[in-house]
Order: structure tokens, then C-alpha cells, then sequence
């Protein structure tokens, strides 16, 4: 998830810095640009969330708990 983080932020800073260079382009043609970087930014800020609360224990999981959760599922499905 950090090396997401890293990636995304490149990206980030790579449509940055060609919006810069464009900036003689009318805003209508970098309406398209200007959503991925909104996209890309709202990721980015749900990737490093979900780190925060990996960090902070606020987001765990164990085998033993996934494996009563699977039981949980299939037990759930076979009953419908």
C-alpha cells in the first residue's frame, strides 16, 4: 500500500507538471486531465487511510478470524 502511495504521487506530480505546461491550453481541453488528476487524488488519499489504519491497528485481521468468516459466508450461502 506505501509503494501505491508512491506511484500515485508520482503520477500525481507527473500530471502536474504537464497542466503546467499547458497552461496556455483553454480549460476546456484539460477537462479531461483534470479528472484523472481528481480520480488519482481521491485514491491516493483512501491508499493512505487504509495505511494510517494499518499503522494504528485500527485495521487488523488474523487466519483465525478469516477462517471464521469464510465458515460464516459459506454456511450464510448454502442456506439460501
Amino acid at each position: 500500500m506505501e509503494l501505491r502511495a508512491v506511484a500515485l504521487q508520482a503520477k500525481l506530480d507527473g500530471l502536474d507538471e504537464s497542466v503546467g505546461r499547458a497552461s496556455f491550453v483553454p480549460r476546456l481541453f484539460l477537462l479531461e486531465m483534470e479528472c484523472i488528476r481528481a480520480v488519482r487524488q481521491t485514491e491516493l488519499n483512501w491508499v493512505k487511510s487504509v495505511v494510517e489504519d494499518l499503522r494504528s491497528g485500527q485495521l487488523t485481521w488474523s487466519e483465525e478470524w478469516l477462517e471464521s468468516i469464510a465458515v460464516e459466508l459459506v454456511k450464510a450461502h448454502t442456506e439460501s
